[in-house]
């Protein structure tokens, strides 16, 4: 907020806030940010990417139809684990090894799989109306986290969408996004299987999408 305050452009990585009081003071700041006429650009780096956006533009042109469902996953490792220093303090240790602490991270559900929950509701053109699902903890080897999370997300008018996150050595991997419409399939930002449409071509300054959306900021 201070940085918005002094009218300064801001590019904040997720995850932008860990819990509903989080989420609401960025909405704020977004709003203080839009009447000054600010820039604040997230790290969801798909919405850059120029498969995705080619994606979206065929789903918005009728491709795949109207979307009835899909699953979004992202099921792999844990990135990284900081082990504690003897003598440590909590404060010290929790701050260095934050990814696996939720009151740092969220969990791996919001720190991670938020880019392929952001696909959804980029393509569907609009949030979850509820939620249901469960998670656990197996073997985690440090912090406090779960394990797996299994959601279902109602978007309302019979369209659900099955989401699928886990940090798990030794497991079946696989990270992306597949919708499935009345008239085809899209597979995140790779494969479409439906009608033939017409789109503006896309183009983009950098294949990377983690400097696209600096570009785009800019």
């Amino acid at each position: 907020g201070a940085a918005v305050d002094a009218g300064k452009h801001c590019f904040i990585e997720k995850p932008v806030a860990v819990d509903p009081p989080g989420v609401r003071e960025v909405i704020a700041i977004g709003e203080r940010a839009k009447q000054k006429n600010l820039a604040i650009v997230c790290g969801t780096q798909r919405r850059h990417m120029a498969g995705y956006l080619r994606n979206k533009a065929l789903i918005d042109a009728g491709a795949i139809g109207e979307i009835k469902g899909g699953v979004v996953q992202w099921n792999g490792v844990v990135p990284w684990i900081q082990r504690r220093n003897s003598g440590e303090s909590d404060a010290s240790y929790m701050t260095r090894n934050w990814l696996n602490f939720t009151e740092l991270s969220g969990d791996h559900i919001v720190e991670q799989h938020v880019h392929n929950l952001d696909v959804a509701c980029w393509f569907l053109g609009r949030t979850p109306v509820s939620a249901v699902g469960f998670g656990g903890r197996a073997r985690r080897e440090t912090g406090n986290q779960f394990d797996f999370f299994s959601i279902d997300y109602d978007f309302g008018d019979d369209v659900h969408i099955h989401s699928q996150c886990r940090q798990l050595k030794g497991a079946y991997g696989r990270v992306g996004e597949m919708f499935t419409g009345t008239d085809g399939v899209c597979l995140g930002g790779g494969k479409v299987s439906g009608k033939k449409v017409e789109i503006p071509e896309i183009k983009v300054d950098s294949d990377n999408g983690q400097v696209q959306e600096h570009v785009d900021m800019l």
